[in-house]
């Protein structure tokens, strides 16, 4: 028998052939894992930080600094991508998430390891996401169109998502911050193997920085540059200051998991539905979502008991299903017959984005802005997203 050490046994090609599939398999596990673990986290780290430093100000300075470090990485992780490929950059991309979560649980007894928490954080995104849509772009289904895709992997990750909140308030209010964490490295870990389980080889594996540039600002990603900006600016507001608003209001992490959890339940059913209406029907229905959503934000600052907090977000996850189904099927579809390049963009325009949208609310809390600004600055976002679809920048 060979004598294979861990770490040549690990990634020996040999030991992952039998199990490698076709299609998207290996993307729809990595999905289903990612968000699983990141479920039972992801509402509750802007919380954390608050606990911990006592100010809202710096949980948007330290998500600031996350945005930074991912946008200074991709190009790093690109060439990393080309040089040991796709399945173990994932892998190591699992590696970073899972030091992220256990640095968190070390700034339980000294703030100051948040700091290289949200530095690995940082360093996680261009590892895990450029070869998570760079396989699915280069995997298609045959049709050339992606709704069917773009549902199936809405379809999982809030499948996978529904859970992790209540189950994280519940795990926090019995065990505490520190198993939570520690829950989450299994998922995160289980989810670096998943990759190795599909078929798919790279290729178009060109970087050349200057032309990422040229593209990046060039006329015939307009479009898709401004909806990446603006998906960056609403993900920041509902992502990090939604859930300290709700908290602010209800005043227990189970009561924040349950209407979160309950949210993504009511929304689940219609999502895969949505990949198919998409591929038949365009893409316009986006702008339907953008205008019931950016109401919804705007009657937030209103609501303060749980009740009302559901039902809102209720009718927020599914308008956000017209949403980002359509948004992630162009952005795909426009990636057909790119390079590398075009996921490097992504990354560049969303995590660049993301870091001036947290200082900009920073500065909101700062300033004692009211809630109202701070969910009209979504608003501004999610019409921004809207842009995806138009110019001809896809086909409606």
């Amino acid at each position: 028998m060979p004598n294979h050490n861990y770490h040549q046994l690990l990634f020996d090609k040999r030991f992952f052939k039998n199990f490698r599939v076709d299609g998207l398999f290996g993307v729809y596990l990595d999905t289903v894992l990612i968000y699983l673990g990141m479920g039972l986290v992801g509402i509750f780290i802007p919380l954390y930080v608050l606990k911990l430093t006592g100010n809202i100000l710096n949980v948007f300075l330290m998500y600031a600094f996350y945005h930074l470090v991912a946008t200074s990485f991709v190009f790093p992780a690109a060439f990393l991508i080309k040089k040991i490929g796709i399945d173990k950059t994932s892998f190591l991309g699992a590696l970073t998430r899972a030091t992220f979560l256990l640095f968190l649980i070390l700034a339980k007894e000294n703030i100051l390891f948040l700091w290289p928490s949200f530095l690995f954080w940082g360093l996680t995104i261009p590892f895990c996401w450029l070869p998570y849509h760079f396989t699915t772009i280069n995997i298609d289904g045959g049709d050339k169109k992606f709704g069917k895709e773009a549902g199936m992997i809405g379809f999982l990750t809030r499948l996978s998502s529904s859970l992790g909140p209540v189950l994280g308030g519940l795990i926090i209010g019995f065990l505490g911050f520190s198993w939570l964490y520690k829950i989450a490295i299994l998922f995160t870990l289980l989810s670096g193997f998943a990759l190795f389980l599909d078929k798919f080889k790279s290729k178009g594996m060109r970087i050349e920085t200057n032309k990422v540039f040229k593209k990046m600002f060039g006329k015939k990603l307009t479009g898709i540059r401004r909806g990446l900006t603006g998906s960056a600016i609403e993900t920041a507001v509902y992502g990090i200051a939604w859930p300290i608003f709700v908290f602010l209001a209800l005043g227990s992490y189970k009561n924040l998991g349950i209407i979160i959890s309950a949210s993504l339940i009511v929304s689940l059913l219609i999502y895969y539905w949505a990949g198919w209406w998409v591929d038949k029907k365009g893409k316009g229905i986006l702008k339907i979502g953008v205008a019931v959503n950016s109401l919804n934000l705007m009657i937030r600052p209103f609501l303060g008991s749980a009740v009302p907090i559901f039902l809102a977000d209720s009718a927020y996850l599914t308008g956000s299903i017209l949403i980002w189904t359509p948004f992630r099927a162009a952005f795909y579809e426009k990636g057909i017959g790119e390079d590398l390049d075009y996921i490097i963009i992504r990354e560049l325009v969303i995590h660049f984005a993301g870091f001036l949208a947290c200082l900009v609310l920073g500065a909101l809390f700062y300033f004692g802005a009211s809630w109202w600004l701070v969910f009209g600055f979504g608003a501004l976002g999610l019409w921004m997203v809207g842009f995806i679809v138009r110019n001809n920048q896809i086909n409606k």
